[in-house]
């Protein structure tokens, strides 16, 4: 018997409800909810005679109603579902479920867990024989996947994340199940996998043992976050997080092509012309600050490295301060940040007689001094920071080079407010075509703007952004208007 395709899912369903495996029979008045299933197969009038019905009968209410009433199967769930607002399986076939410590049926392919019994233990709607075997073989089997076949899974998931153009995979410990997901570019998880505890433990853990391989992940520890990598095949890199959790340790793994170099134009990239018109003309300039903010994965560095080629690295010395690399950039010089800092490397780079200094991110209040400095000394300078807006990002340079204690707020403030060239805030939004669309909200300052930055009246220059229609909610909404969007991503970055 194949397993049935249309299962409907209420959501005030009580999922996580235990329920028994044996076969009770009840009195006529607690047939309320079991009641409203005759109704809805019967009608109202002969809800009450085939109750009584059944109760004479000496059957349960499954093998009554498909044997002696000639109910199809399919009906039957189909209307028990309804009712009761769970999820009931008429039957099962093949290996693409597992039983989880709850007693709960676990679909692979999708997460969702399956009740066996109506909540009033009357019907067995799953064979029980089936189920038992599906219990039995669950307990005896050491290894459902052994780890040659864990592996090939997980590099299917890669490889289907390549073409998808997905550079984020999940694996979450939720419980008594592990799921992985895809972390989709302007948008939000998708599962591809759902595994048993003990297969989604020994996923992380033969993930943590190849990282350890190749970089200083330690094997045996799971108390700590530890930061690693993979080199596979056809010159891909796995960048992997690992993070203990209460439920179960999570890790995040980005996928990075090691071959080739970085060549995407700000066209290519999905800019809006006038954008790409002004970050042009400043990516040829000799000295300034460009800071470019939002969260992670939202197109930060691919924006920068964008405009490092308008600049031509042949022609200009370009040297990059990178925690990890992951993208190279022909005729730079890119050093990747390990037994050295940031700000470091900011003073190291000032001594090398560069043109242009990518800083990769700026964490602490010595970075963001030092490159300040560099942008002040002749040398266009970028960098980038979290913050929710580009007039935040602003802010949180400011107050990080203040936290150090060698310069007053004004001090700092003026030295911003004379060397920056642009603050952009990035999100990627994935569009109803599926492509993804760069959203940019950002200040190049004038005269007006670098008073207000000196004199630290931010919110003064949010409003000024906000009259000219350049914040990213009203963008966002334009895109909406436009029909760019759905309703619910719409919804989704209004706190953007």
């Amino acid at each position: 018997m194949k397993v049935l395709d249309f299962i409907l899912r209420l959501r005030k369903g009580k999922e996580e409800q235990q329920v028994g495996m044996s076969v009770v029979r009840t009195d006529p008045s607690l047939y309320k909810k079991p009641r409203r299933v005759i109704e809805l197969l019967f009608g109202t009038e002969l809800a009450d005679s085939i109750i009584d019905e059944i109760i004479k009968s000496g059957k349960d209410r499954y093998s009554y109603l498909t044997m002696e009433r000639g109910v199809k199967e399919e009906r039957l769930v189909q209307v028990y579902s309804e009712v009761y607002g769970n999820q009931y399986v008429l039957s099962l076939e093949g290996n693409d479920y597992f039983v989880d410590e709850g007693g709960f049926l676990v679909d692979r392919r999708t997460g969702f867990k399956y009740h066996y019994l109506p909540m009033d233990k009357d019907v067995i709607l799953v064979p029980k024989s089936v189920y038992m075997k599906k219990v039995n073989e669950s307990r005896a089997e050491e290894e459902v996947v052994g780890e040659g076949d864990l592996w090939k899974v997980f590099m299917d998931i890669v490889r289907k994340a390549l073409v998808s153009e997905v550079n984020d995979i999940l694996v979450e410990g939720q419980g008594s199940i592990y799921k992985v997901f895809y972390k989709l570019l302007g948008g939000g998880k998708v599962s591809v996998l759902t595994l048993t505890e003990k297969e989604g433990k020994r996923l992380v853990q033969m993930l943590k043992n190849r990282a350890s391989e190749y970089s200083e992940v330690k094997a045996n520890v799971n108390d700590r976050p530890q930061s690693g990598r993979i080199e596979v095949e056809n010159e891909i890199e796995l960048r992997l997080e690992f993070q203990p959790a209460v439920e179960g340790e999570s890790v995040a793994v980005r996928i990075f092509n090691i071959t080739g170099y970085f060549n995407k134009r700000l066209e290519e990239l999905g800019y809006e012309k006038d954008f790409i018109e002004k970050v042009r003309k400043l990516a040829i300039r000799k000295n300034g600050l460009v800071l470019v903010s939002g969260s992670t994965g939202q197109g930060k560095s691919t924006l920068i490295k964008s405009m490092l080629l308008e600049a031509n690295p042949e022609k200009r010395r370009m040297i990059l301060l990178e925690d990890p690399v992951e993208m190279k950039v022909k005729g730079t010089v890119q050093m990747p940040i390990g037994k050295f800092s940031f700000a470091d490397g900011v003073r190291s780079c000032m001594r090398a007689v560069p043109d242009i200094i990518v800083v990769g991110e700026t964490r602490d209040g010595e970075t963001a001094k030092n490159t300040i400095d560099a942008a002040m000394s002749g040398h266009l300078t970028y960098t980038t920071i979290h913050a929710n807006d580009c007039v935040g990002a602003i802010e949180r340079f400011i107050l990080k080079v203040v936290e150090t204690g060698e310069m007053s707020a004004e001090d700092v403030r003026f030295n911003m407010s004379s060397s920056l060239l642009i603050s952009v805030n990035q999100v990627l939004v994935r569009l109803v075509n599926g492509k993804l669309k760069p959203v940019v909200e950002y200040l190049i300052p004038d005269h007006e703007d670098r008073i207000l930055i000196r004199e630290g009246r931010f919110e003064e220059l949010r409003e000024k952004l906000k009259e000219k229609g350049m914040t990213l909610n009203q963008q966002i909404e334009k895109l909406y208007r436009e029909g760019l969007i759905t309703e619910e991503q719409y919804l989704s970055y209004l706190g953007v």
